[in-house]
């Protein structure tokens, strides 16, 4: 998420152009992955060399038997961008204390809003090299995940924090983050919040949105936020930036293909992008007999998790869990694609972790209530 804003502030900042921060951002992260491989090949190779391999012989099927796999196959996606999410949920699932990996995610949480305020002095108040700028769709993206985890936390100060995050969101990004956080905010009331604490959360969400009717808007809007402006217009919800007629195209290639698909991919050739929808994007990959399973599927390994004894011990596990749930699908089904996405990977490896690792250290206090 860090590269990703520092991605996003080079062309910005006349540093680089879009194609350059684009490339830094690849050659980064895998830098970064780098370290984490070389770990992994010495606990257990297998479990580095099979998903690839699985990769590759889905990839040379698809390019013998499905001709219009052959766009996104030859593309610079599926040779970086893919192995590299493939990667992702690699180093999750073989994360031995999540103590650990959530201290490290607190830390670049917060850390994530200095560069995001430094992002948006960039965006509002500089002269910006990148014609035509209205807003980032990454930033908001980027910034999902810490926003997320920061309510989270107990400490008031975290979660002030992340709702700092989430106006900067509101300034700068698209609606889908804002959405996506507004309703873990009403599920973590509903299912998380303690019932003697509740009404004071109550209280604080009623005053936080009389202040945003209020008045709220008119300061944020003179930033320029869109999303701002499509809510004054009426247009939060409605506005769909031309997905219906990606999303007729899409349906109309699957009633073509109905059983068989087209190939992994193939809706690049064809809408000359990604489905913008998973469902859509899976029909046309794969048919719907096998979208039909590989969802059932998940819906298996998702409901296996939140049954998983540690969850159950210790609530929190199921607060997260739905963190990563939010945040890996939610932005599949409006934008993105699950070959490409990060944050899709970082659930499958998470999801993958829990449901196989009955051994796996989540945290501190479910070993000390397993002790007692």
């Amino acid at each position: 998420m860090l590269v990703v804003i520092i991605q996003q502030l080079l062309p910005l900042l006349g540093l680089s152009t879009i194609e350059q921060a684009a490339t830094f951002r690849v050659y980064s992260t895998i830098a970064t992955y780098l370290p984490a491989a070389v770990i992994i090949m010495r606990r257990n190779f297998s479990l580095l060399i099979f998903p690839f391999v699985v990769y590759g012989v889905v990839a040379l099927f698809n390019y013998a038997f499905f001709p219009d796999s052959h766009a996104f196959l030859e593309s610079r996606q599926a040779v970086t961008l893919t192995p590299i999410a493939i990667m992702t949920a690699i180093i999750v699932i073989t994360i031995r204390c999540f103590d650990y990996f959530f201290k490290v995610l607190l830390w670049a949480s917060r850390v994530s809003i200095l560069l995001a305020i430094v992002y948006i002095w960039a965006t509002k108040l500089l002269p910006v090299s990148v014609e035509s700028y209205k807003y980032s769709m990454s930033f908001g993206y980027s910034l999902l995940l810490p926003a997320l985890f920061l309510f989270r936390q107990t400490d008031i100060t975290d979660k002030i924090l992340g709702f700092v995050l989430f106006l900067l969101i509101i300034l700068d990004g698209s609606r889908g983050p804002v959405v996506v956080i507004a309703s873990y905010y009403v599920i973590h009331l509903i299912w998380f919040t303690k019932s003697s604490v509740l009404w004071k959360q109550i209280v604080a969400t009623v005053l936080v949105g009389l202040l945003a009717y209020g008045g709220l808007g008119d300061v944020l809007s003179i930033q320029s936020s869109r999303t701002v402006w499509l809510y004054q217009r009426g247009e939060f919800l409605s506005h769909n930036s031309g997905r219906d007629i990606i999303t007729t195209k899409a349906i109309a290639k699957i009633r073509e293909h109905p059983v068989t698909g087209w190939g992994i991919g193939a809706d690049r050739k064809f809408i000359k992008g990604y489905a913008h929808n998973l469902f859509l994007e899976l029909a046309i990959h794969y048919g719907i007999v096998v979208t039909a399973f590989l969802i059932i599927g998940f819906i298996i390994l998702v409901v296996s998790c939140f049954m998983n004894q540690i969850f159950i011990v210790h609530q929190g596990g199921r607060a997260m869990l739905t963190i990563m749930l939010l945040y890996g699908v939610v932005p599949l089904m409006v934008s993105n694609s699950y070959l490409i996405s990060y944050s899709f990977a970082l659930l499958m490896g998470y999801l993958l972790r829990i449901r196989y690792s009955p051994n796996m250290r989540f945290l501190s206090k479910v070993q000390l209530l397993k002790k007692k």
